[in-house]
């Protein structure tokens, strides 16, 4: 008996791989006819499959290691899109693979969960690759001849079956790619993550993995047999929003932009009992633009904004690439604002809070053209994460070397310490809290709120530090000088109902201001320039436009001048349903909008040569 139990374990194989051949078949044969409910039965079908491959004596460990793995991933995937609106998509593996440490300083992990989690995940990979190891080095196989001919079978067996995969996979992909064009997603968050949720975790994992490859939106392929706008088209739109002046090269102001980590105006955001004063949003008597934004992301994902605020274009044109910008994106930039200013003569820099090597920062700001880069170590900052802003600021001023940069500069500047979480740690009483909400609500709702603001007093000092910079500057070289500030997305502490990330859920709070809206403040000591945005709230893909006035004469001397004509014509909606190949757009406000000019900025663009 023990001799037919083994005889049959060893035809296993051949029943495994002919059921792996019926799986595929069936995916190649659905074609289109693929359904959410099908899609989340075949994948886990199918590593199951592989289960059976191993040796008998390993199934229960490899179920608890499926178990384990399938648990923690949806864990993964509910915490990223709790934090950020977005799923878990493959790119996301290879980033965190490149830079562990950049991802558990962002969630400001203890040392005790940064180890339990690494000796966890290294275990559980030893014990599968044991596991395999052995399956394939199996002596208890019955083959005939020698032991190695029973390990060349069930190693075989593998190969065969990861192949059938493989052709499962591209047919999987191909169905996936169908069943979208019927259901129309939203190309945006909110409709990636249902999608997640309607594949599976595995299944969007391998869709994903094959959007990297075959997804990159409309912008490489719209627009190219259009006219562009025409100069006079381009200055009837500057003009309402900008008045430009001759700029002789002795004045070329210095410029400066600083990227308010997680701050919107929270006295637009929420009903207040009364609101707080603050510089950042305040308007001063040196402000010459001050007002809402719309930035793409929600929650989290810095790096979509300081793309869009250097290069000067919305992400969303990128389809799925367009949510890893530095990695996906930047080594195809051929021109930014960077390159835009250094071609007048300015020395550039980035100065960085955090560790260059945090989701490709430093890589992707030195392919958008800085001359230098300086993170937290050559910053001399060595809180890191943990810095605050005027920590930050004083750091800038006194060792970022911006005195010893041929003038003209351009200086971008990362804050940081409004990053979420925030925790209900710095106030005990109802009487210490600098407002509340108009609506009922607890000390602990109260006193996170209070936390943000405390936080944004320390952002509010650090920045008035750098204007004092950029005025003393002046007085000691005559050169003017332009500071923007802007925030970069709200924090997911405000943005996500209650998950592990976020206790409460603040939307009875809340005005209905997007949560999207953030805020951008011009300061300058040069008048008369800027006169935007009064016909509605722009989108930060407009910012390096606004601020190269301070440097043009002209309109056609603007920095993607064109930005103008798509605020004028379409507010921050230019992306229409046409604006992924696979997914339809949305704006900002979740709703779909074609803009009729969206060939001709595409046109634009491409005549600009950004990529």
């Amino acid at each position: 008996m023990p001799s037919l139990v083994r005889k049959l374990l060893g035809l296993r194989h051949t029943y495994v791989l002919i059921a792996a051949l019926f799986l595929t078949l069936a995916q190649i044969f659905m074609g289109g006819r693929l359904t959410a409910s099908a899609s989340q039965v075949m994948i886990p079908t199918y590593l199951l499959l592989f289960c059976l491959l191993l040796r008998p004596i390993y199934w229960p460990v490899a179920l608890a290691i499926g178990l384990i793995v399938t648990w923690f991933v949806n864990f993964a995937n509910g915490s990223k899109i709790a934090l950020t609106q977005m799923p878990l998509t493959f790119i996301d593996f290879a980033i965190f693979s490149r830079d562990p440490g950049g991802l558990f300083n962002a969630l400001r992990l203890s040392q005790t969960e940064i180890v339990a989690l690494l000796v966890g995940t290294a275990s559980v990979a030893l014990l599968a690759a044991w596991i395999l190891f052995h399956t394939c080095w199996n002596p208890k196989l019955v083959f005939p001849g020698s032991r190695t001919g029973a390990a060349l079978f069930q190693a075989g067996s593998v190969v065969i079956f990861l192949a059938l995969f493989s052709v499962f996979s591209r047919a999987y992909v191909r169905s996936v790619h169908d069943y979208l064009q019927k259901a129309r997603f939203p190309w945006s968050p909110a409709g990636v993550a249902r999608l997640s949720d309607q594949l599976g975790i595995y299944g969007f994992l391998l869709y994903s993995h094959a959007l990297d490859k075959i997804e990159t939106g409309v912008y490489f392929t719209a627009g190219l047999n259009s006219q562009p706008p025409t100069p006079q088209e381009i200055a009837d739109a500057v003009t309402p929003y900008v008045h430009l002046h001759p700029v002789p090269p002795d004045k070329l102001p210095n410029l400066m932009i600083v990227l308010a980590e997680s701050t919107f105006d929270f006295n637009q955001a929420f009903k207040l009992t009364h609101p707080v004063a603050n510089f950042i949003l305040d308007r001063n008597e040196n402000t010459r633009a001050l007002g809402p934004v719309y930035a793409n992301a929600v929650g989290g994902g810095t790096w979509l904004s300081e793309f869009e605020t250097v290069v000067g274009i919305d992400e969303r044109l990128f389809g799925y690439a367009g949510y890893y910008t530095h990695s996906s994106l930047s080594p195809f930039v051929k021109t930014s604002m960077v390159t835009y200013l250094e071609k007048k003569g300015y020395s550039t820099i980035a100065l960085y809070p955090t560790e260059g090597t945090f989701y490709n920062t430093k890589v992707a700001f030195k392919k958008y053209g800085f001359d230098r880069f300086m993170d937290a170590q050559e910053l001399g900052l060595k809180a890191h994460w943990s810095s605050t802003d005027e920590e930050i600021a004083e750091a800038v001023v006194s060792r970022g070397g911006l005195e010893h940069l041929k003038a003209p500069f351009f200086a971008y500047v990362d804050f940081l310490e409004n990053h979420a979480p925030h925790r209900c740690d710095k106030f005990t009483r109802q009487s210490e809290l600098f407002t509340t909400f108009a609506d009922p609500a607890s000390f602990e709702q109260n006193c996170i709120l209070n936390e943000f603001i405390r936080r944004a007093k320390s952002s509010e000092a650090g920045f008035r530090m750098l204007v004092s910079y950029m005025q003393d500057t002046q007085q000691r070289t005559g050169r003017p000088y332009a500071i923007m500030i802007f925030g970069d997305h709200q924090p997911h502490t405000f943005t996500s109902t209650e998950s592990a990330w976020s206790k409460f859920d603040y939307t009875s709070f809340r005005t209905p201001a997007s949560f999207r809206q953030t805020f951008f403040h011009v300061i300058s000591s040069i008048p008369d320039v800027l006169e935007c945005c009064h016909t509605g709230i722009p989108h930060l893909s407009l910012l390096p436009t606004l601020l190269s006035a301070y440097t043009a004469e002209k309109p056609e001397e603007l920095y993607l001048g064109v930005n103008f004509y798509v605020y004028r014509n379409c507010g921050p909606d230019l992306l229409t349903t046409r604006a992924s190949g696979v997914f339809a757009s949305t704006s900002p406000n979740g709703k779909s909008k074609n803009c009729s000019v969206f060939d001709k900025v595409l046109s634009a663009y491409h005549r600009d040569h950004l990529f």
